[in-house]
């Protein structure tokens, strides 16, 4: 004989396995959108660090922020982070991130995401696309910020600095201190759905650190 129907142990069993299956899935979904955000925000920076780096070997001082570096400076940084991270993964990273905010015209400019708003040097148009007050929502909004620390530094005293923070995922152009960092504007998610939010920075020697919390860093 043939049994008909499922017993109600296999039909809990069945879906406890699919809420499962779901729960991993989305979970892996919204880490793979957060660490394309998160990969394209620490491009910006190292290119941003790299054409602070040119700023001052150039002019033998540190700016008063990021807005007095030329739109040239970063565009050749920008090319050259662009090329030392990978041109298929920052492909890959525009692509999901347009995708996921549904923006189908900025998922197809990936194609050709050397015009990217970055590329084009205008400090009032570079983004973090995890960035929940981005430049043009205010007068004073930004992504980005320069350490305070550093302004005004002569080129030879820059250099004998430790490998200190330079610029930061920041709502305001300058910061004195991490508690000014925008230390929540990444999530990463665990199985149990928990999610720890972070920040990210540079440092001078283009090392990215992330910030769990307002006093610290975590390498």
């Amino acid at each position: 004989m043939y049994r008909k129907g499922f017993t109600l142990m296999e039909v809990l069993v069945t879906v406890i396995v699919i809420g499962i299956l779901s729960t991993v899935g989305y979970v892996n979904y919204e880490n793979t959108v957060e660490d394309s955000k998160a990969r394209i925000s620490r491009a910006n920076m190292e290119a941003l660090n790299t054409a602070l780096n040119i700023y001052i070997m150039e002019n033998d001082q540190v700016p008063g922020d990021l807005t007095r570096i030329p739109p040239k400076y970063i565009r050749d940084a920008y090319a050259q982070v662009i090329k030392a991270e990978g041109t298929w993964k920052m492909k890959l990273a525009y692509f999901i991130v347009g995708l996921k905010e549904g923006n189908l015209a900025y998922a197809s400019s990936a194609k050709d995401f050397m015009l990217n708003k970055l590329a084009k040097g205008d400090m009032q148009l570079i983004t973090d696309p995890a960035d929940s007050t981005p430049p043009g929502s205010c007068a004073t909004c930004v992504s980005y910020g320069l350490n305070t620390l550093i302004i005004n530094l002569k080129a030879v005293d820059y250099n004998k600095l430790d490998d200190v923070v330079t610029i930061g995922e920041c709502d305001v152009p300058v910061f004195s201190n991490t508690s000014e960092l925008a230390v929540t504007r990444h999530t990463k998610r665990n199985f149990m759905l928990q999610a720890n939010k972070y920040g990210q920075a540079v440092t001078r020697k283009a090392r990215i650190e992330k910030f769990k919390h307002a006093t610290g860093l975590d390498n």
